[in-house]
Parts: C-alpha cells; sequence; structure tokens
C-alpha cells in the first residue's frame, strides 16, 4: 500500500471515494472543497493506494492554533485493514512538522462505527460546542438554512450515562460531536 498526497489528476477517483464512503452531504461541492484543499497545505490531502487504486483519503490541516482532519474514509471492502489508522498517522505526522500541538476532528453524533476508530486510534471526546456560519454558498444551501448563513446551533442538553452532559449540537440536518488528540 502506498500513502501519498493526491495529484490533480486523481480529483474524480477521491470524489468517488467520497461518495461510496458516504463523506459527502448534497448541499457540498466536493469539487470546491478539493480545489480550496490543493491551494493551502496540498500536501495534506492524502489518498491510500492499493494495487494503483484509491482506497482511502485523508483531508488536514493547520491554521495556527489547530489541526483539523475531514474527509477520513476508506472504501468498505478495505476497511479493518489498517489503512484508515495509517492515513490519520500520516496526517498527524504532518501536521506535527508543521508545529501543531493538538488535532481536532468531527464526526456525526450518531456515527458509532467512527467514534470507536478515532477511540481505538488514541483520541477522545472533548466538550465541545461546533458552530458554524457559512461565508460562501457552495449550492443552494441558503435554502437548506433559510438564507441565515448558519450552520450550527443547540437544540438541547442529555445526560450520557457515564459521560456526563452533553450539549447535542444539530448541524446540516445531523449531530455532530468534537473529537480530539493531542500529538
Amino acid at each position: 500500500m502506498e500513502i501519498r498526497p493526491i495529484k490533480s489528476n486523481e480529483h474524480q477517483q477521491l470524489i468517488d471515494l467520497w461518495l461510496e464512503c458516504g463523506l459527502t452531504r448534497s448541499w457540498n461541492k466536493p469539487e470546491e472543497d478539493i480545489r480550496r484543499k490543493m491551494q493551502v497545505q496540498s500536501e495534506l490531502l492524502l489518498g491510500a493506494f492499493q494495487s494503483g487504486q484509491l482506497v482511502g483519503s485523508i483531508m488536514a490541516g493547520y491554521d495556527g492554533h489547530r489541526g483539523w482532519m475531514n474527509y477520513v474514509g476508506v472504501l468498505p471492502a478495505f476497511q479493518r485493514k489498517g489503512i484508515g489508522k495509517k492515513l490519520v498517522e500520516m496526517a498527524e505526522e504532518g501536521l506535527k512538522q508543521l508545529g501543531c500541538p493538538k488535532v481536532n476532528l468531527q464526526i456525526r453524533y450518531s456515527n458509532s462505527i467512527a467514534q470507536d476508530f478515532y477511540r481505538r486510534v488514541g483520541y477522545s471526546e472533548d466538550a465541545a460546542i461546533s458552530f458554524g456560519k457559512r461565508l460562501v454558498f457552495d449550492s443552494n444551501e441558503s435554502k437548506l438554512y433559510g438564507g441565515s448563513g448558519t450552520s450550527g446551533f443547540v437544540i438541547r442538553d442529555k445526560l450520557k450515562p457515564g459521560r456526563g452532559i452533553n450539549s447535542t449540537l444539530w448541524t446540516d440536518y445531523s449531530s455532530k460531536i468534537w473529537i480530539s488528540k493531542i500529538i
């Protein structure tokens, strides 16, 4: 297996992978996400290749305060083979080289498979609430959000056994939690 930065002629393969892994949403344009990423720290848009086939990806970045990981996915037929872990480790190494002390990511609260994966690779849940404000609409998002430009709000607090009080954040019609790791 080879893990390396995505090349410009591999963008459609990357989008296809994201679609198959369920990482895209109708209100996002993955082409725009890739275009933007290629302008900033493009070396942190990584792909995992098995016999020339793109089987996994990760998009990481560092803003000077925290690192972030997005679009972490491995094709179902290649999951549970250490590819996701290796992608995360390589992204962490790239972030460390930039001086990043901590990395964050967000996952949907209902995605227990992802929660289990990140715990296995050393991440823990942060007590944080995520807010967002869309500055550029990639599609018809303004209709989804009533034109307000916001994409996150807390709708309730709930008690989780053994985990204390959790604010449930609903963004893009689904809740997310923050996960982080000191690197």
